[in-house]
């Protein structure tokens, strides 16, 4: 249902398991064809990492994740999307199992996020034709230990499916990812 004559959405999201999230983001159409919309967003959330050396686990951490944005968009039908906006990210990494040398870890970041999508599979669990892709990219601070570095990465998930046969399907993934920063351990 609309919470109002544009068609703005209230969207609410709920994890429980190894990763605990709450999300809630505002989707408000700008325009009666809404195809232009903002969407400010929030969301905090717990994951466990696992720190590893050499191959071995040496250590599982608790990392806390809070963040919150501010999107404007363009939709494209209901095949795509290409939002821009600014957002703030705050990280908290606390050992779990470690031994006591391992520090506490924190991390913030603000700046600017852009997220294009594209889907046009005909099933989300089973597809047997049609394409999905995500570009994510953010460019801006990065603060870690009191020390603040310029700081930029992009990732590409694609997923292409082609029909083989009557029943069956190829499904096709690539994933890149990059950033600015390489700290090697």
């Amino acid at each position: 249902t609309w919470l109002n004559s544009l068609g703005g959405e209230w969207t609410n999201d709920f994890v429980v398991g190894t990763t605990n999230a709450v999300r809630s983001e505002l989707y408000q159409p700008l325009t009666l064809s809404q195809t232009i919309y903002a969407a400010p967003y929030v969301g905090i959330g717990t994951t466990t990492e696992n720190i590893f050396s050499q191959g071995a686990k040496v250590a599982e951490y608790r990392v806390l994740d809070e963040r919150a944005g501010f999107d404007v968009g363009i939709a494209f039908g209901s095949w795509g999307d290409l939002r821009v906006g600014p957002v703030y990210v705050h990280q908290r990494g606390d050992p779990s199992i470690a031994p006591p040398t391992f520090p506490v870890t924190k991390l913030d970041e603000w700046g600017l996020a852009l997220l294009a999508r594209v889907d046009t599979q005909d099933n989300a669990f089973f597809p047997r034709h049609g394409l999905r892709a995500t570009f994510e990219g953010f460019s801006g601070t990065q603060r870690q230990q009191d020390v603040d570095q310029k700081f930029r990465r992009a990732e590409l998930d694609v997923h292409q499916s082609i029909p083989f046969g009557d029943e069956d399907a190829i499904n096709l993934g690539l994933r890149l990812a990059g950033s600015n920063r390489f700290d090697p351990i």
